[in-house]
């Protein structure tokens, strides 16, 4: 079996014991979006992610195929979780997607990027209207 999101979320639950509505109930995603997750029609984003991972108490990177230990570190996890619905509900999906790329870079790429937006925010017409009224 490759080591595939569907593949890897499938061994979960085999291992964990759970079925499709069992997970739904623990995860608090619908059954129909994990039935679509084991059928490898879609693949969640992060925040269903963390909340599968979570659920099935097993490793983030190793819930999406990466070659890591299938446990997860709990308390590790629930912080980032909680990190991630936070940033979710003040910012949005978006807001998160950004935050974890920068995490994922090196220094390099994260000097870059930091770079790129510093540059970006210093043209008032990238700034939102509200901070612009602000800064008068």
């Amino acid at each position: 079996m490759a080591d595939t999101f569907r593949n890897r979320l499938i061994k979960a639950m085999e291992i964990r014991g759970m079925r499709q509505v069992d997970l739904a109930e623990k995860s608090g995603l619908p059954k129909a979006q994990i039935s679509q997750y084991k059928s490898g029609k879609y693949e969640p984003m992060q925040d269903a992610l963390y909340k599968l991972a979570k659920a099935l108490s097993v490793n983030v990177a190793w819930l999406m195929g990466h070659d890591v230990p299938m446990e997860v570190d709990r308390q590790q996890l629930e912080k980032e979780v909680e990190i991630c619905d936070l940033i979710n509900k003040c910012y949005g999906k978006e807001a998160y997607a950004v935050v974890k790329m920068y995490l994922d870079m090196n220094e390099n790429g994260r000097k870059l990027a930091f770079d790129l937006i510093n540059n970006l925010h210093s043209n008032p017409q990238n700034v939102a209207k509200e901070k612009k009224k602000e800064a008068m």
